[in-house]
C-alpha cells in the first residue's frame, strides 16, 4: 500500500518519503522478537526497494519508545547510516519531541547535526508548541533564536537565517494581504483589516480571531465546485498587484511538472533552481574536501539576535565618556602620612572605558570607594598604574606608595581588592574578583576596610552575594574586549599622582 501511495505522489510531481523509524514496528504490535534496528533495517530495504526518494525516520514517532531502553539513541543513529548506505534520502526525525528535558531532547539533535544528514529536521515546528495538532515537535518556534544561535556556534547549515523585527513584520503582513486578496479573489472568504494585523502580529493561534467553524467546510465546497487550482491562485495574486508572489508560485507548479524535485534529496534554491543528489553529487573525499559554507552565507549564519559588537561595546562606554575628570599631576612618590590609602587605577580607567561590568559609571565606582576611606576619616590619595594591567600589580604597586601601607585596586571594568605593602603581589587582603555582582554599598565597604586596615583594625571580610546568574555566557566576552582596551593603553611607565573632578 505504500509503494502504490509513493507512485501516486510521484504522477503528481510531489516529494514523497516513507515514514519509518524505530519502534513504529512495536508501537504496531509487530516485533517478532527482533531488535529494533533489525527491523528497521528491514523497512529501510523495502523503501529503497519501492522506489521511493528517501525515508523520514530517525526514530519518528517511534522515537520515545527508543529512548526509552539502553544505547536506544545510538540506535537512532544507526537507522541513518543504513539510510545512506542504501543511498536515500536522510530526514532524520528531528521533528519528534523524543524528551520534556531540554537537554535530552537537545542530545537527541545534536550527534545527527554533527554526523551530517540530508535534512535534520522532516518539518521544523514553526508554530508554537500548543498550536501543533501532534504534539510539540523536538523544536518549536520558542526555540527559533536557540536554533540560529547554535547554527552559528558550530558553523553547520541549518537553513535558516536570521532577520530583524521590523523586516519579518513587514513580510508577514505582505503574506497575510496577499493570503486575504487570492481568497477575496476567487470568492472564498473575507478577512478585516483587524484580522490581518493580528496574524501579523500573533504569536500563535490563542493571539488571532477566532473563525467561524464552517469557513473551511464552505471554503473547500467552493474550491472544488468551482474546480479552483493552483493556477487561480496564480491569477489572483497577479490581478491584485502581487507579481512576484504569483511569479514563484508559478514556477513552483512548472517545477512539480518537470518532476526534477524528485531526485534524492533535491531541494530547490532561492532562484527555485532544483539541488539534488544528481545535480550537485556529493563529492566528499576526505578531511577538508566536505561542505563549506560560501562567505556570503557564513556571515548570514554569524548574525544573530542580541550580538554586541566591539562597535556596540565602545558605544556603550562612549556615552559615559568624561563622567570624572582624571588629571595627571606628575610622577607618583611615596606618601608619608600614616592616614592615607591610595587608590591605584588601571590604565584605561577613566580614560577609554568609562562603565564597568555592573553598570555603574567608574565615576560612581570610585566616588564610593572615596567615601569609604573619608567616613573612617582617613584621607584618600589617587594614582594610575601605567606599566600593568593585572588587579594584583596594581594593588601592589599602590600599597608601596602608600604612607600607610595600605591600598585599593581598581580596575576599570569593576573589579577591587585592598592591598597592603608587605605582601607579595598576587596576595590581598580582601578581593571583589566579580564586578557583575559588586553593588555600591560594597565599593563603599571595601574604602571603610581599607581605611580600618591602615587604622591598624581587623574589619569583617566582605562577602559578595550568592546568584545563580550564569556570568561566564554573559559577560566572559564584554572581559575580552575591555582587557584589550586596558592591554591597548599600558605602558612601560612609573605610576603617576591624578587629581579628580566631578561634572555637574
Amino acid at each position: 500500500s505504500k509503494a502504490f501511495l509513493a507512485s501516486c505522489y510521484a504522477s503528481r510531481g510531489l516529494k514523497m518519503r516513507f515514514t519509518s523509524g524505530s519502534g513504529a514496528e512495536v508501537l504496531m504490535g509487530a516485533s517478532e522478537g527482533k531488535s529494533m534496528l533489525y527491523l528497521e533495517a528491514r523497512c529501510i530495504a523495502l523503501t529503497r526497494a519501492a522506489g521511493a526518494q528517501g525515508v523520514q525516520n530517525g526514530g519518528i514517532d517511534g522515537v520515545n519508545v527508543t529512548a526509552s531502553v539502553p544505547d536506544g539513541m545510538r540506535e537512532v543513529i544507526a537507522e541513518n547510516l543504513c539510510v545512506m548506505l542504501h543511498d536515500l534520502e536522510s530526514c532524520t526525525g528531528n521533528d519528534t519531541l523524543m524528551s520534556a528535558s531540554d537537554i535530552r531532547r537537545t542530545a537527541h539533535t545534536f550527534p545527527l547535526l554533527l554526523a551530517g544528514t540530508d535534512f535534520l529536521f522532516s518539518g521544523f515546528g514553526s508554530v508554537p508548541a500548543y498550536d501543533n495538532a501532534f504534539g510539540p515537535s523536538n523544536m518549536n518556534a520558542e526555540d527559533l533564536d536557540d536554533y540560529l544561535v547554535v547554527q552559528r556556534d558550530w558553523g553547520f547549515e541549518g537553513g535558516l537565517r536570521w532577520r530583524d523585527d521590523a523586516d519579518l513584520v513587514a513580510v508577514r503582513r505582505r503574506a497575510a494581504e496577499a493570503c486575504r486578496a487570492v481568497f477575496e479573489a476567487l470568492g472564498l472568504a473575507e478577512f478585516s483589516d483587524e484580522d490581518v494585523d493580528a496574524c501579523v502580529r500573533a504569536h500563535g493561534s490563542l493571539d488571532v480571531p477566532a473563525l467561524p467553524p464552517e469557513l473551511p467546510e464552505v471554503a473547500s465546497e467552493r474550491v472544488m465546485d468551482a474546480g479552483l487550482t493552483a493556477l487561480d491562485a496564480v491569477g489572483a495574486l497577479h490581478e491584485r498587484g502581487y507579481e512576484l508572489e504569483a511569479e514563484r508560485v508559478l514556477e513552483m507548479i512548472r517545477q512539480r511538472l518537470l518532476g526534477d524535485v524528485l531526485q534524492t534529496s533535491a531541494i530547490l534554491n532561492e532562484d527555485l533552481q532544483v539541488l539534488s543528489s544528481l545535480t550537485d553529487p556529493n563529492d566528499y573525499a576526505g578531511p577538508g574536501t566536505g561542505y563549506r559554507m560560501a562567505p556570503d552565507r557564513r556571515n548570514e549564519v554569524a548574525r544573530v539576535r542580541n550580538v554586541w559588537s566591539a562597535a556596540d561595546l565602545a558605544l556603550e562606554q562612549t556615552r559615559s565618556e568624561g563622567c570624572v575628570l582624571l588629571r595627571d599631576n606628575g610622577p607618583a612618590l611615596r606618601g608619608e602620612r600614616a592616614d592615607e590609602v591610595v587608590i591605584g587605577l588601571s590604565p584605561a580607567f577613566g580614560r577609554d572605558i568609562w562603565v564597568a561590568l555592573n553598570g555603574m559609571t567608574v565615576a560612581e565606582v570610585l566616588r564610593a570607594v572615596l567615601a569609604g576611606v573619608e567616613a573612617e576619616g582617613l584621607a584618600a590619595r589617587l594614582i594610575r598604574v601605567r606599566r600593568s594591567i593585572d588587579l594584583g600589580s596594581i594593588g601592589s604597586t599602590a600599597a608601596r606608595l602608600s604612607g600607610s601601607g595600605l591600598s585599593v585596586g581598581l580596575q576599570a571594568k569593576g573589579t577591587a581588592l585592598i592591598h597592603r605593602a608587605d605582601l607579595p603581589p598576587l596576595a590581598n587582603l580582601e578581593l571583589l574578583s566579580i564586578a557583575p555582582r559588586i553593588t555600591p554599598e560594597l565599593y563603599r565597604q571595601l574604602g571603610c576596610n581599607a581605611a580600618r586596615y591602615a587604622k591598624g583594625l581587623v574589619p569583617e571580610p566582605l562577602l559578595l552575594p550568592e546568584s545563580s546568574e550564569p556570568l561566564g555566557p554573559r559577560y566572559h566576552a564584554r572581559v575580552v574586549a575591555l582587557v584589550a582596551t586596558e592591554r591597548r593603553l599600558a605602558e612601560n611607565a612609573d605610576p603617576i599622582e591624578l587629581g579628580a573632578a566631578w561634572p555637574t
